[in-house]
């Protein structure tokens, strides 16, 4: 079952590390405490690759905060299967709960209301959302009742029907550097968590990395149930790679989607930035609700953080962990076959079909 706390998320995570007998470490993030009281961190369970071999899996969740609950359970489901399991050829690191703050506060956002996933920028770049501009004030207002599904609905419909179907999805999904208060807000320097994960790229390749699988798990925009991988490519032959890696997916597990927003500051650009060509990095969407109705969540999230409270307001808080981490058994059960099945599916793209 999965968990829907940092805590009980967190310990489900080391458990089932332990159990697979990785090395541990716990990167603390100082100043800051979950809803109980406890101390915030990011897990870094690792496996060494077998004697002769250089390549390494990275598997990340959390980078989107409350969507770390789903790809939390899959880590942990991933190591309890595999641990001991024979024909190993390549090292595991499991990145749990990179933004720890938005996990275990159910947002988006880290605790400087940085979205993660629109951070990996090359500053001092800053980044004009021209739609965002002209949607701010109306979809990240004070009232909540400013932000249910039928005024946004409305507020969408006009401005698709001005600007098009592809300037709102860049308008609501994009980054943007205007509005600290605002919705994917890049920030303007490198966040914590990014510096953080640099270090541990920077750690694998100093280790003598020949190749590595870098997989950030998210929760939302996909068939409900089913997984879809995103590249990025960055640099000649990626493309091509990705092709002969992934091939047109698995039951359950799809290669590309539509109506994506014209992105920059992804985790998984930044990755390909460090790292070059010796890394292939994808987005993984899990599948939870309706594309409309996580839109409408993008606002709650936002709302949530700026003029509710996540404690006290458990309507809002129960809408957001039913748009990211469904409390639907049959879903799980899917989510997690399908989960452990992905990562299998990576690790085999990696040892033998990566040339």
């Amino acid at each position: 079952m999965m968990a829907r706390d940092f805590a009980a998320s967190r310990r489900l995570f080391l458990e089932a590390a332990d159990q697979a007998r990785a090395s541990i470490e716990h990167v603390v993030l100082e100043g800051s405490g979950a809803p109980d009281g406890t101390e915030l961190a990011v897990d870094l369970a690792s496996i060494v690759p077998p004697q002769g071999q250089s390549d390494w899996l990275v598997v990340v969740s959390g980078t989107h905060g409350i969507e770390g609950y789903v790809g939390s359970a899959i880590q942990s489901a991933w190591l309890q299967k595999w641990h001991g399991s024979p024909g190993r050829r390549c090292g595991v690191l499991m990145v749990h709960a990179l933004n720890p703050f938005g996990m275990a506060w159910w947002s988006r956002s880290d605790r400087d209301g940085i979205d993660l996933n629109r951070n990996f920028l090359e500053f001092p770049q800053l980044l004009v959302n021209p739609g965002y501009e002209r949607l701010h004030d109306s979809i990240c207002g004070p009232r909540r009742e400013a932000l249910s599904l039928a005024a946004l609905s409305e507020i969408f419909a006009a401005f698709e029907r001005e600007h098009g179907t592809q300037a709102l999805t860049n308008a609501l999904i994009g980054p943007q550097s205007t509005h600290a208060d605002g919705m994917n807000f890049t920030g303007t320097a490198p966040s914590w968590s990014r510096l953080l994960l640099e270090a541990q790229l920077d750690h694998i390749r100093e280790r003598g990395a020949r190749r590595v699988m870098l997989l950030d798990l998210h929760a939302g925009v996909a068939p409900r149930g089913e997984a879809v991988l995103l590249h990025f490519p960055s640099e000649a032959g990626a493309a091509e790679r990705a092709r002969r890696i992934w091939g047109t997916g698995l039951p359950g597990i799809g290669v590309g989607a539509q109506g994506l927003a014209d992105y920059s500051g992804l985790l998984v650009q930044g990755a390909q930035r460090r790292l070059g060509p010796s890394i292939h990095a994808v987005v993984a969407e899990i599948g939870t609700v309706d594309r409309l109705t996580i839109r409408e969540a993008l606002r709650l999230d936002r709302w949530l953080r700026h003029h509710g409270d996540p404690l006290r307001d458990e309507t809002v808080r129960e809408r957001l962990i039913e748009a990211f981490c469904p409390r639907d058994p049959v879903w799980e059960e899917v989510v997690m076959r399908r989960g452990v099945a992905l990562l299998e599916f990576a690790m085999a793209g990696l040892t033998e079909r990566w040339d």
